[in-house]
C-alpha cells in the first residue's frame, strides 16, 4: 500500500475550505489515486459512483487552481499535481534513485519539462556535483548550455523551452499554457530561427541561447502588437502563422534587402485575412 505525505495546514487555507465537501474529498482522492510521479488519470465516474455525488472536471479545476495553479492539465484524461514531487521527495531529483528515475521517465514520456516543476531545485545524474544542473544555473540565460556536455539534448531543450515561455508570458500573462503542445511549438520555432539565422541544427542548445531569446523577444513583441496574431496559440504561431512571422523577422534582420516588383497587397496577412481579401476583391470586380 502506497503511503503519501499530506499537508495539515490545508485546513487553514481558504481555497480548500471554500470548496463544497464533495470537492474537498475529491482533492484527497486524486492525491491518493495519482501515480508516484503525481500524474492522475481522470476518472470521475468511479469517484462519483462510490460517493453518489455529481462532479464537473471543469469546476474541480477552477476550485483547485484558485490563486495559483495546483493541477496542470496534460490531456483531457491526465492531470499533473504541481507540487507533488517536491512535497513527497524533496527539492532534489537524483536519477540514480530508483523512484526518482521512474518519475523522470514519466515526465519525459509526458513531455513535462523538469524546469516547470515547482520547487525543484536540482537534478542529479549521479553522486558527483558535476552531474547536476541547478535551477539557479538554468535561470542564468548567459550560461551556455554546452557547458553541460553530460546533459542530454532533451533535457537541454527543456531549459530552452522554459526560457522561451518566460519571454512569452511576460507579454501574455493570461495565456493558459499547455506544455505538451507548447513545448513542441517552441522546438519548431527554435528550429525555424536557426534557419533564419543560418545556424547549424541544434546551435540554439549550444552557445546561442542568448541570441535565440533576443530574437524570440522581438517575435513576441511583434505578435503582441498585431490584433490577429496576439489571439493565436503558440502552435498556430509555429505553423500556419510562421510564414508571415518568418518573413517579417527576416526583413528585420536584413532591412536593406532589395524590394523588386510590385508589392503584394496580401503580404504579411494571415491565411484567414488573405481569404477575406480575395472575397472582397471578387465582390468589387463583380460590381464593376
Amino acid at each position: 500500500m502506497a503511503k503519501r505525505f499530506t499537508a495539515t495546514e490545508l485546513w487553514d487555507e481558504d481555497w480548500f475550505l471554500e470548496m463544497p465537501p464533495e470537492y474537498q474529498l475529491f482533492w484527497y482522492y486524486i492525491l491518493a489515486q495519482c501515480n508516484h510521479a503525481g500524474v492522475f488519470r481522470v476518472n470521475l465516474r468511479t469517484f462519483c459512483g462510490q460517493k453518489e455525488v455529481k462532479l464537473s472536471p471543469n469546476d474541480a479545476l477552477c476550485m483547485f487552481n484558485v490563486e495559483k495553479q495546483r493541477v496542470r492539465v496534460l490531456t483531457s484524461k491526465l492531470w499533473f499535481i504541481e507540487d507533488f514531487f517536491v512535497y513527497q521527495y524533496g527539492p532534489t531529483m537524483n536519477i540514480k534513485n530508483r523512484v526518482h528515475k521512474s518519475c523522470w521517465e514519466i515526465y519525459q514520456r509526458l513531455e513535462i519539462p523538469l524546469t516547470s516543476i515547482r520547487g525543484l531545485v536540482e537534478v542529479k545524474d549521479g553522486v558527483k556535483d558535476k552531474d547536476s544542473i541547478s535551477i539557479e544555473d538554468i535561470g542564468d540565460i548567459s550560461k551556455s548550455l554546452d557547458t553541460y556536455s553530460h546533459v542530454s539534448a532533451n533535457r537541454k531543450f527543456s531549459i530552452v523551452y522554459e526560457k522561451m515561455m518566460e519571454v512569452f508570458l511576460l507579454k501574455f500573462s493570461g495565456y493558459f499554457r499547455d506544455d505538451a503542445k507548447d513545448s513542441i511549438a517552441c522546438e519548431v520555432i527554435a528550429s525555424n530561427v536557426e534557419k533564419i539565422k543560418g545556424w547549424k541544427s541544434g546551435d540554439c542548445l549550444n552557445g546561442h541561447l542568448g541570441d535565440l531569446l533576443t530574437f524570440w523577444t522581438e517575435v513576441v513583441d511583434y505578435v503582441a502588437a498585431d490584433k490577429w496574431l496576439r489571439t493565436r496559440s503558440l502552435t498556430d504561431l509555429s505553423t500556419k502563422e510562421w510564414q508571415r512571422l518568418g518573413q517579417h523577422m527576416a526583413k528585420q534582420d536584413n532591412p536593406d534587402a532589395a524590394k523588386d516588383g510590385k508589392k503584394d497587397p496580401t503580404e504579411g496577412m494571415s491565411d484567414y485575412q488573405k481569404d477575406l481579401h480575395k472575397k472582397r476583391e471578387a465582390a468589387r470586380n463583380k460590381k464593376s
